[in-house]
């Protein structure tokens, strides 16, 4: 028999400046936890960034398109020398597609454990026209981290809400099974609940104070299903406040280096009306933030705890005969 291929993690770069932290902290992760690289370029002839590269003709000319190919493999494969990445780590791919569309098609292709992307401050600059990192997270199969550039990495410090659903406990475990299989040893990883101030104050049976013992017990409840935290420093934390504001503002407090927050992938109009905890955390906090999808979500609830648990869950039962 032989064993399934090891399901990578896909890093965009951008082969910007900055791009080689974001690409370096992908290569210490995949090492770390004994997972390929793949190292993903993507690029539209046709777009507004590649100006003032010229006409559609131009772009249409195949031996155009054969010497900026030429030239941005050429730039991969020097960033990968400098950052001492081989053979043995993986591979390069130059992808002709948004950036976005370039790394979940990729990331679906070889059932990736984990994409990795950074976040620029010109990015956060035109937040109102959308960032990669914000499409990436309502298309991506699987976990997303997206790094901020001079945080500290690996990370001292770990916030993950939850807000007791199934879902919120699959993004748990995904973020707590990551930490392992990295060998991550942060100095805390707090686990947040907010408790809507509405709920507080809204029993007629039950006091205030009552209401909070009731939320923290529950929260004890969902981490003895969800939280597998051997070897880790746990730490609860029950806040009244609406959900977002409340994360944000224990992020101010805390000045976390990661932040584990889960998405009910939600689109189009509710997204717009309600809004996303996770793109909120994406625009304003100034911290690594990995996202994890439904999906994502979904498969650790039903994965076991063999083996790197936070592979994408279309990973598991792919041996084939000799």
């Amino acid at each position: 028999m032989k064993t399934a291929k090891r399901s990578p993690v896909v890093v965009g770069s951008s082969l910007a400046e900055g791009s080689d932290e974001v690409v370096a902290r992908a290569l210490a992760l995949a090492r770390a936890s004994h997972l390929p690289l793949t190292v993903v370029h993507a690029f539209e002839p046709a777009s507004p960034a590649f100006a003032p590269f010229p006409t559609a003709e131009v772009v249409a000319d195949p031996r155009w398109m054969d010497r900026l190919s030429e030239a941005l493999t050429s730039r991969l494969e020097d960033q990968g020398r400098r950052l001492g990445i081989g053979a043995a780590d993986g591979e390069t791919r130059l992808i002709l597609d948004t950036a976005e569309r370039a790394l979940t098609t990729c990331a679906a292709d070889t059932r990736a454990a984990l994409i990795v992307v950074g976040e620029s401050t010109r990015a956060r600059a035109l937040r109102l026209l959308g960032t990669t990192a914000d499409r990436l997270v309502r298309r991506s199969p699987c976990p997303v981290l997206v790094t901020h550039p001079g945080s500290a990495f690996p990370p001292r410090t770990v916030l993950i809400p939850v807000d007791l659903s199934d879902l919120s406990g699959g993004a748990l475990r995904a973020g707590l099974s990551m930490i392992r299989q990295a060998g991550w040893t942060p100095e805390w990883v707090e686990v947040l609940f907010a408790l809507d101030p509405a709920e507080r104050t809204g029993s007629l049976q039950f006091s205030p104070e009552q209401v909070e013992r009731f939320a923290a017990d529950e929260l004890e409840r969902f981490l003895a299903n969800y939280g597998d935290a051997a070897g880790v420093n746990l730490r609860r934390h029950v806040l009244t406040a609406e959900p977002r504001e409340g994360l944000l503002e224990r992020i101010a407090e805390l000045g976390p280096d990661l932040v584990v927050v889960g998405t009910h992938g939600r689109r189009g109009l509710d997204r717009l009306l309600l809004g996303s905890v996770a793109t909120a955390v994406l625009a304003h906090a100034e911290t690594n933030v990995l996202v994890v999808p439904p999906e994502a979500a979904s498969a650790h609830l039903a994965s076991s705890q063999e083996g790197p648990d936070w592979q994408y869950v279309s990973d598991e039962n792919h041996s084939t005969a000799a």
